[in-house]
């Protein structure tokens, strides 16, 4: 089992892996140790996996006690899908590669509700009869029997579980198969919807893309191959593919962060997610309802704000919270009560008569959320919320927020290109460029991808190539730029080499006019998975075709 450890969160190997972002930059083996806890990490098997598996790589050091290690982007990616699998409630088992995850991870992908044990070992290359005592409660159940063979049926446990397991694989096989991580011997990729069985023969039969399963359910949002194709009308021209492919799952009660530049696919994912836009293919459940089957019961449980106000201007702020109430079937009287909670909780009270073209921006935007709430949904989508507004505006509705959260217990999906916004609001923050997420998780675990503290100092133009110079002989420094007497570069620990640095100026009489020590940030993460900063374009505006343009656009169903 030495070569599977690193699929287990909670083997020793794999809580060395989701201890990874904690570690900031280069670290040493008794440093891993005391992350992981107990008795650390075999410096046998565990080493060798870590080494091998390019989860962590040899930095500096000169023999084995001095021996520093980085963090790979493969080891911080493959953390997050660790850390997923440990915080899932419904993962009791948290291994897909557990002899009954696997069992799980096949029997979700079955096209049928029951089955035999000789279906689930078939593509798991396993003996005939291996798996009946790994087909028992809590996960399986025994179902009726078809011509004298025991046939089994998973619990709703066991889809659970497999949901879960089934997004981990599937995570995994992203980062096996992602161009900015290398390997010795990469797999194949799946050629069908579902990955490949943990460890199969490459032979396995495929297995057609299946409905949803009510196990998704659970989900506040869940999505597997969600995309949106617009087509310029005329002969020759190449279709536009605003969102590929999209994999999301969000959990009930989270606030979820949608970060991007302009034309990333954020506003096209988000009007598709709300009914207001058609998906061309994929599949998706919002609010425990299929967005293409069911939309009247999706919008019947979801609130949405819009980038833009939507609010009328003719209209005073109580009525227009009395038409939305009752556009969504409330009474009078409780659309009546409803609206004074509203009023009073996101401080609209003494504005009930003033008509909404007379409010101030902050007040505007707190009026389009109680729009958003009037008939309590489950789910509140929030599009730039805070776009256009003063400081003291946007903190007035971060607070408001986060009260949705917590005193209502809603589940918030909110795009932004704020960073700042991202940081302070988010559980979990998804980056999204060219119509396709390439980084998600935890700020601290995002910020943790990129290795270093940057060190910015200033000094006469005459020292330039002196102070560069004393800078370039940190240890452990690199990125190394100076222009004009200012200086840049990065280092593994800042607060390490810092007094040194500044030393070695006195030492040489270079006056020093500034200096700074900036921490990783989400526009550096942004940087280094795409080469762009996130805020070159600009304020984000909506990132589908422009109605001018959309007239001369078709839309076409793709792999529907």
């Amino acid at each position: 089992m030495e070569a599977l450890v690193e699929f287990d969160p909670e083997s020793s190997c794999g809580t060395a892996i989701r201890r990874l972002p904690g570690l900031f930059g280069s670290f040493t083996l008794d440093q891993l140790d005391a992350a992981v806890g107990g008795a650390g990490i075999d410096r046998g098997v565990d080493l060798r996996v870590l080494e091998a598996g390019q989860f962590i790589r040899r930095d500096l050091g000169f023999d084995a006690a001095s021996q520093v290690y980085l963090a790979t982007a493969k080891g911080l990616r493959w953390a997050q899908v660790l850390d997923y699998l440990m915080a899932s409630p419904d993962a009791l088992i948290k291994s897909p590669v557990h002899p009954q995850g696997r069992a799980l991870i096949v029997a979700f992908w079955h096209p049928v509700e029951n089955f035999t044990s000789a279906d689930l070992e078939a593509p798991l290359e396993l003996p005939a009869g291996s798996l009946h005592e790994v087909l028992s409660l809590p996960f399986f159940t025994r179902a009726s029997a078809s011509n004298g063979e025991l046939s089994f049926s998973m619990t709703s446990t066991g889809r659970s579980n497999a949901a879960v397991l089934d997004r981990a694989w599937r995570e995994m096989h992203k980062v096996l198969r992602s161009p900015d991580v290398t390997h010795s011997a990469p797999p194949s990729a799946p050629s069908h919807s579902a990955p490949s069985v943990p460890y199969s023969a490459p032979s396995a039969p495929k297995t057609p893309q299946q409905p949803l399963s009510p196990s998704h359910h659970h989900l506040a949002i869940f999505t597997r191959g969600l995309a949106r194709q617009f087509r310029p009308r005329g002969r020759g021209k190449e279709p536009i593919l605003a969102v590929k492919g999209l994999d999301l799952a969000v959990q009930r009660g989270e606030l979820v962060g949608f970060l991007g530049p302009n034309g990333a696919g954020k506003t096209t994912t988000m009007r598709m997610l709300t009914t207001l836009l058609s998906p061309t293919a994929g599949q998706a459940i919002v609010a425990g309802h299929d967005l293409r089957k069911d939309p009247r019961a999706v919008r019947r449980r979801i609130g949405y704000v819009p980038q833009s106000n939507g609010s009328s201007e003719e209209s005073t702020v109580v009525e227009e919270l009395l038409i939305q109430g009752r556009l969504h079937g409330m009474s009078k009287a409780a659309t009546e009560r409803r609206s004074s909670e509203l009023l009073a909780q996101l401080g609209l009270l003494g504005l009930e008569k003033r008509l909404s073209r007379n409010l101030s921006g902050g007040q505007r935007r707190r009026l389009d959320i109680a729009l958003g709430l009037v008939h309590s949904p489950e789910i509140i989508f929030l599009d730039e919320p805070t776009t256009g507004l003063d400081p003291q505006s946007r903190v007035s509705l971060w607070n408001n927020v986060r009260w949705m959260r917590m005193e209502l217990g809603l589940t918030a999906f909110l795009t932004t290109h704020y960073l700042d916004e991202a940081e302070a609001l988010c559980d979990r923050i998804l980056i999204m460029d060219d119509g396709q997420i390439i980084a998600e998780g935890t700020t601290e675990h995002l910020k943790a991808m990129v290795v270093g503290d940057t060190l910015v100092l200033r000094v006469p133009a005459e020292y330039t190539a002196r102070a560069a110079e004393l800078a370039g002989r940190l240890e452990g420094s690199f990125g190394l730029s100076a222009s004009d007497g200012l200086i840049r570069l990065r280092v593994p620990h800042s607060n390490a080499v810092t007094p040194t640095l500044l030393r070695a100026l006195e030492a040489a009489h270079i006056p020093t006019t500034s200096f700074q020590v900036n921490q990783p940030s989400l526009n550096d993460v942004f940087l280094k998975l795409t080469g762009r900063n996130l805020q070159e374009d600009g304020v984000t505006g909506h990132d589908e075709p422009s109605d001018h343009f959309a007239a001369g656009l078709r839309t076409e169903t793709v792999d529907a």
